[in-house]
């Protein structure tokens, strides 16, 4: 049985430009095409910590608009194709200490997560901003997440994360970021839940995919690949893979997927206050095959 090691975790990353065969080809979850969004395969959730201000939270399909005129009085046509779900988060924080960061999030969560071990969108970045505090160090984030809870250490808890093994893969803008304007970087990483809210967790592996700019749109992938110990993550052609120590016989607590913008703002007494905005496109959502509903 794998165990976690109390001291320190052997991290070995190996990159290669192509993605490797998986166990199980991925298929279409959704594009989005439809007028609303399927009760079948999500349901929305927001979360906004204490003493913020939740300025706008989008969560919607987007399509490109339609030429006025273009249908026949009265009318009723169909939605036009290339939908996309627009996720967007506008946080400030408002006066309280200046230690720490909150938490707001929009996301969609997949409606049947137990048996995704894969998930692939398409995911393009429309806005961006992240401005920290003058009083706190720690930066504001703005965040765009494809996130899972996959399995248990332990013994695990219904709708607990406590033990469960996360992983997401983070397209991500720092009010510390010494990129130029509009450039985000992207990452995996491999977390242990230490309690409930896997707000206390222990990290297993990063995974560094480079950057991405505003308005570029890119693919990116996460897998998890138990008959090798080890979760995938890929932007594009890069694939890097992030290898875990601990045992994964268990099926995770929280039983979570999801696609969420995540923000993280900077506590803060001074002005100006700080805020946190993404503005997220996502199309094509793939996951492996025996898992589309």
């Amino acid at each position: 049985m794998k165990m976690l090691y109390s001291c320190c975790v052997l991290l070995i990353l190996v990159v290669t430009p192509v993605f490797s065969q998986a166990q199980e080809s991925l298929a279409l979850y959704d594009d989005f095409n439809d007028e609303f969004l399927d009760g079948a395969r999500w349901w929305g959730q927001d979360h906004v910590d204490g003493n913020m201000t939740l300025l706008e939270s989008v969560r919607v399909i987007d399509r490109p608009q339609v030429k006025a005129g273009s249908g026949r009085p009265g009318h009723q046509s169909s939605p036009p194709p290339n939908g996309r779900l627009r996720l967007a988060n506008r946080t400030y924080r408002n006066p309280a200490f200046d230690t720490g960061t909150s938490l707001s999030n929009t996301r969609v969560r997949f409606s049947n997560p137990e048996n995704i071990t894969s998930i692939q969108a398409t995911v393009e970045v429309q806005d961006v901003q992240a401005k920290g505090c003058n009083s706190n160090p720690e930066p504001t984030q703005a965040r765009a997440r494809i996130q899972g809870f996959f399995f248990n250490t332990d013994t695990p808890t219904e709708y607990s994360g406590l033990n469960d093994v996360t992983a997401q893969i983070v397209v991500r803008r720092r009010s510390n970021s010494s990129d130029p304007s509009g450039v985000m970087e992207v990452y995996g990483v491999v977390y242990h839940c230490n309690d409930a809210d896997c707000a206390d967790a222990t990290e297993l592996g990063y995974a560094d995919l480079g950057t991405i700019e505003l308005g570029k749109k890119v693919k990116l992938r996460m897998t998890w690949d138990p008959d090798n110990d080890r979760f995938i993550f890929g932007k594009g052609g890069l694939e890097v893979y992030s290898p875990y120590t601990v045992s994964d016989a268990s099926p995770a607590g929280a039983l979570n997927k999801r696609m969420e913008v995540s923000n993280l703002v900077a506590n803060c007494t001074t002005l100006p206050r700080p805020v946190a905005y993404m503005d997220v496109l996502f199309d094509n959502v793939l996951v492996n095959q025996s898992a589309v509903p």
